[in-house]
């Protein structure tokens, strides 16, 4: 299996783009429903520099990326591409024992669950946008 470089990405053989940094900091600005200008304010950047740390052609300094961290993205995932894992610590008495009948549940049951919480996502998504 080759690797190579292709517009900021890592290509492998088979035409596969692994996600870059860029991609990984559009996709979590917008699963925090953010708009760039706002992402740009928060780390202290103009909104062209936003464009171009999420197009790939500038790599985000650690200062920038430090005052995200202040946010709902995860900038672990950003840097990375791995999530940041939540501390059991920090979980409520119902949060971990979702997360225990998640881990114990068949796939339909998964399934089931993934289905609602989307729903409700979407739900709560158009609600604030009203």
């Amino acid at each position: 299996m080759s690797l190579r470089h292709y517009n900021g990405a890592i290509v492998i053989s088979k035409g596969m783009a692994l996600m870059n940094l860029g991609m990984r900091l559009k996709l979590e600005r917008e699963a925090c429903s953010l708009t760039q200008s706002a992402v740009a304010a928060i780390g202290g950047i103009q909104p062209n520099a936003q464009l171009l740390y999420e197009s790939g052609m500038r790599c985000p300094r650690a200062d920038y990326l430090s005052r995200l961290s202040t946010t709902a993205i995860d900038v672990l995932f950003v840097v990375t591409g791995k999530r940041t894992p939540y501390a059991v610590a920090e979980l409520s008495a119902d949060e971990y024992a979702l997360i225990k009948f998640l881990r114990t549940a068949d796939f339909s049951d998964k399934h089931a669950v993934e289905h609602i919480i989307n729903r409700l996502a979407v739900t709560l998504r158009n609600k604030s946008h009203d």
